[in-house]
């Protein structure tokens, strides 16, 4: 779905492309990017592509440049990163340039491309066409953006695609309506549940049962009883544990004791616990609490997943601490928990957000929960979505304040 509903942590960051072991604070300095454009060694051109997107005042224009030239990049990571800076950088004037990276011959430079193009679109209908283009990784891509940017000829779009050739496509487009359009589509949803593709039948009961229909709720009954535990099995029960009732619970028992996984016992536990099941709620919350980072984060996501709200308070305790291990698996949460109740806290992490980064990500997360939630998104929420990072004054004061973007 959108780049907040994936784990964050983009491929483009400075300290994972070329040094994994090199944090992100000791990225190269503008003026080293600029020198590092024309580099032999494609380390520095991969970090050039990355610390550029920062570069503001009398840099700017240069930068720009840079990026430009870095799309003709011999390495195909360099050539998504300068796509993916360019469209951080909302450089609307490189709109053309970054279209036609959509037929690069290398698919995660042609991705890096229709995400750049949707952040510097204005109307969205300008990337309809994606929708029908030739290679079917794109169309699925254009089906992603579009759908996070609305509207009905998109909608309409979407539908349309759940008859592509490509089971990816369809897919996609399935997963896009009962996501963003739930309860709009139900009649062409229906008809996904037939298809002969196992991916698109689970995108689409995915999406019915997000909406409440039970015709999507009892496709992923019948993927969970009867399925090879294969990826579409445990992702058809990650979503049961959102939707499951009272008398599903024995099944969801089955999985959450040992020795089942344990991304599918947690699940199960969450499911449990939003059911009320006291006991699956006691050792949720000793998982929450457990001296292992990694395992706390499982948790979170988890109780996110199946839509446990009795555990708000514990995502909005890491929601509040950007600096913690556990933040991506918080704001992963609170998207899928989808409760109004979870502004308050992403506001106020992004008024405090001193980093780029973090406060877009908020605001992603913001983006996503205002489509989810519609009529019942608050103000402030719908502020945060279209605000725009301003970088903490000298005298370290009001860090990054939420001001709606121009336009």
């Amino acid at each position: 779905m959108t780049r907040s509903r994936t784990m964050p942590n983009p491929p483009g960051h400075a300290g994972s492309v070329a040094f994994p072991w090199l944090p992100a604070m000791q990225a190269p300095t503008i003026e080293a990017a600029l020198r590092d454009v024309d580099s032999p060694k494609v380390r520095f051109r991969r970090d050039a592509a990355f610390a550029l997107r920062d570069a503001a005042g009398e840099q700017s224009g240069a930068a720009v440049a840079a990026l430009r030239k870095l799309l003709d990049d011999a390495d195909a990571v360099v050539r998504a990163l300068a796509l993916e800076s360019l469209g951080v950088r909302r450089e609307t004037d490189a709109l053309e340039a970054v279209l036609r990276k959509v037929d690069d011959p290398d698919e995660a430079v042609r991705a890096a491309a229709v995400e750049a193009a949707a952040a510097l679109v204005e109307e969205p209908g300008r990337l309809l066409p994606l929708v029908r283009h030739e290679k079917p990784d794109v169309r699925a891509a254009a089906c992603e953006v579009l759908a996070e940017r609305g509207g009905s000829d998109v909608e309409q779009a979407l539908a349309a695609a759940l008859e592509d050739e490509v089971a990816e496509v369809r897919a996609t487009a399935a997963a896009m309506l009962g996501w963003w359009y739930p309860g709009r589509r139900p009649a062409e949803l229906r008809r996904a549940l037939e298809d002969p593709d196992a991916v698109v039948r689970l995108a689409a009961a995915d999406g019915l049962a997000w909406a409440g229909d039970d015709s999507g709720r009892e496709v992923l009954l019948r993927i969970v009883r009867g399925g090879v535990r294969d990826e579409v099995w445990e992702r058809a029960f990650a979503r049961l544990a959102r939707v499951a009732r009272s008398e599903d619970a024995p099944l969801l028992a089955a999985n959450g004791r040992w020795p089942t996984g344990r991304r599918r016992r947690l699940l199960a536990l969450a499911g449990l616990a939003r059911l009320g099941d006291e006991s699956a709620r006691f050792h949720l919350r000793k998982w929450l609490s457990h001296r292992d980072p990694q395992r706390r984060g499982e948790a979170l996501l988890a109780v996110g997943l199946a839509g446990a709200a009795e555990f708000q308070p514990e995502i909005e305790q890491e929601l509040g601490r950007p600096e913690s291990p556990l933040f991506p698996a918080a704001v992963y949460a609170a998207i899928q928990l989808a409760e109004p109740s979870l502004a308050p806290v992403l506001v106020r992490t992004a008024r405090a957000a001193a980093d780029r980064a973090v406060f877009e990500e908020l605001a992603a997360a913001a983006a996503d929960l205002v489509r989810v939630l519609g009529d019942r998104a608050p103000a402030d929420l719908a502020a945060l979505a279209e605000a725009e990072f301003e970088a903490r004054g000298a005298d370290g004061e009001d860090g990054a304040e939420p001001e709606p973007a121009d336009g």
